[in-house]
């Protein structure tokens, strides 16, 4: 073999070892950040990590109601909701004050109209605007998620309480719920930016240890908040 031949192969051996160490190295550095990522989810789970929930329901119709808000609706609500016991904190044309004894706060039920921002003065209005929300942040822990479910039952329900009685016959055009996490300090996961969940029809926005949430099919809420419980 000649001289030339020998520092030929020489080359070609070192590169060979030289890929193989650098597929190691990566292959070791996507298995390290992979056990890094699943020890620190499972101490979350054993720790059941908290955070603090605030959550509002919105829907919104085109036409104006033919009743407003009323002593009917909180009956239909209450005769139907079968999973949670209610009691009446306040109630007038505009507004139901209730608590919860399941979620174990005070919601209050809103139908107001929706003025267009584009002529304030002229004081009109581009729809009627149902809101449900949470008059307290709902401590949660991370094995605790799905009782979100809890609010979204409430809400739907009296969704269809509100259709039933103020506006027979007609469906809102939008509806979603939003939903603000938070805890102190920093987290691993979800980590930090926008992006849109096709899945789970939510948008998704993280930063400085607070997950906003946007949840456009509130059926698939309890899914968002679980896959996007921070950690």
């Amino acid at each position: 073999m000649s001289f030339i031949d020998q520092v030929a192969q020489s080359f070609w051996v070192q590169l060979f070892w030289i890929i193989v160490s650098i597929t190691i190295a990566a292959v070791l550095t996507y298995f390290r950040h992979h056990l890094v990522a699943g020890y620190r989810h499972l101490r979350a789970l054993l720790l059941n990590s908290p955070a603090r929930l605030s959550a509002t329901y919105i829907s919104k119709y085109r036409d104006p109601p033919t009743n407003w808000l009323s002593k009917e609706v909180y009956d239909t609500l209450t005769g139907r909701l079968k999973t949670d016991t209610l009691r009446k904190l306040s109630t007038s044309d505009r507004s139901i004050g209730i608590f919860s004894d399941n979620l174990g706060m005070p919601l209050t039920i809103w139908l107001e109209e929706e003025p267009d921002i584009a002529n304030t003065s002229d004081e009109k209005f581009v729809g009627y605007k149902v809101t449900i929300q949470l008059d307290a942040e709902l401590r949660l822990g991370l094995r605790n998620a799905p009782d979100f479910q809890g609010f979204v039952t409430l809400v739907t329900v009296s969704e269809q309480a509100i259709r039933e009685k103020c506006f027979p016959g007609k469906g809102p055009y939008q509806q979603y719920i939003v939903c603000e996490i938070r805890r102190d300090g920093s987290i691993s996961s979800p980590k930090p930016g926008d992006h849109i969940d096709i899945d789970l029809a939510a948008k998704v926005a993280v930063r400085d240890g607070q997950v906003n949430l946007v949840c456009e099919e509130p059926t698939r809420a309890v899914d968002a908040l679980k896959k996007y419980f921070p950690w």
